[in-house]
């Protein structure tokens, strides 16, 4: 004798357990900025890395330009529902300190969301600098 279960039981067991249906991957940015950079002919020096091993925390940078002293970050999560760990105070403030320590030493440091990923402004605005830089 089979044992009956209710459609709500049926319709739980046919979607799964709810932490799989709830969570997301986060959009890949910096693999869409990789494609970006090639289809405009840009390769960064390094990427996703530390500045130099005199920095005073684990920071890493997303890409490095270091013959232009130019560092691009995609700020992900900025749009999130529950906020990102760049909107929080605690995440912003650690982020001022990674950005102050690299203007420290002497890199411009870009800032991109994800909006700009996706629509093309953030390559834009790279190569209007490194034009700029020469």
């Amino acid at each position: 004798m089979t044992e009956r279960i209710t459609r709500r039981q049926w319709l739980k067991q046919c979607r799964g357990p709810k932490s799989s249906r709830t969570k997301r991957k986060p959009p890949d940015l910096e693999g869409q900025m990789m494609l970006q950079f090639q289809a405009a002919g840009i390769e960064p020096s390094r990427r996703d890395v530390k500045l130099n091993d005199k920095q005073p925390r684990r920071w890493r940078y997303d890409f490095i330009f270091d013959a232009q002293k130019v560092i691009m970050e995609v700020e992900g999560g900025t749009y999130a529902p529950n906020g990102g760990r760049h909107t929080t105070g605690k995440g912003f403030n650690s982020d001022c300190h990674k950005y102050a320590y690299a203007m420290l030493c002497g890199y411009m440091v870009l800032r991109v969301d994800s909006v700009m990923v996706k629509d093309g402004s953030a390559i834009d605005y790279l190569e209007k600098l490194l034009k700029l830089i020469g």
